[in-house]
C-alpha cells in the first residue's frame, strides 16, 4: 500500500504555480457554491496540489445519499481504495470519519482535511454567507487550520490547508 501511495505521489506533473484547476458545479446556481450545498448538492473536478506537484485529482460529488471523491486515475492509486467499483475508485465522506481517513490515507492528508473543512463549512454557513470578495480563516474542532477564499458571496473560490491547495472555479 505504502508503494503505491509513493507511486501515486511521484506520479503527479510537475505543474506552474497556480496551475491547479477545479470545475465546479452546483445545481441551479451557476456554479456558486454555498456553505450548506457544500456536502450533500455539488460536484467539483478537483486537482490538489502541493509543492508544485500534482497530488489527486478526481471529481467530489453527491450521489443523493452519500459525497463521495472519485480517483481521475484509479491505476495509479493502487492501494487507495475505500471503495473499489469496476476499477473506480471512490471515497465515501459519508462514512469515512476524518480518523479513518488518516488511517486509510497516511500520506494523504489532505483528504481529511478537505472533508473536515468542508464539514465545517457547512455547520457555520454564516461565514461563507457573510463575506463578499475575501479571505476567512480558522480551525476545525480537529485541529486543522485552513484559508478559504470567497470569490464573491457564497461562492468559494479556494481552500487552502497545510500545504495543499484545493481551488473551485
Amino acid at each position: 500500500m505504502k508503494k503505491a501511495m509513493q507511486a501515486f505521489l511521484c506520479s503527479g506533473l510537475v505543474l506552474f504555480v497556480a496551475l491547479f484547476a477545479v470545475g465546479c458545479q452546483s445545481s441551479g446556481n451557476g456554479g456558486s457554491l454555498k456553505a450548506e450545498q457544500i456536502v450533500f448538492d455539488m460536484e467539483c473536478q478537483i486537482s490538489v496540489s502541493a509543492s508544485e506537484k500534482e497530488v489527486a485529482c478526481g471529481t467530489l460529488k453527491n450521489s443523493g445519499t452519500e459525497t463521495i471523491f472519485i480517483l481521475t486515475s484509479p491505476e495509479t492509486a493502487k492501494g487507495l481504495c475505500y471503495q473499489d467499483i469496476n476499477g473506480i475508485v471512490q471515497i465515501s465522506l459519508n462514512d469515512l470519519s476524518i480518523d479513518g481517513a488518516e488511517a486509510l490515507l497516511p500520506e494523504y492528508s489532505w483528504f481529511s482535511q478537505l472533508v473536515s473543512v468542508l464539514r465545517y463549512a457547512k455547520e457555520q454557513p454564516q461565514l461563507l454567507e457573510s463575506q463578499g470578495n475575501g479571505q476567512f480563516s480558522g480551525s476545525t474542532e480537529q485541529g486543522v487550520s485552513f484559508v478559504v477564499t470567497a470569490r464573491n458571496k457564497g461562492t468559494v473560490e479556494s481552500i487552502t490547508v497545510d500545504r495543499y491547495q484545493i481551488k473551485f472555479l
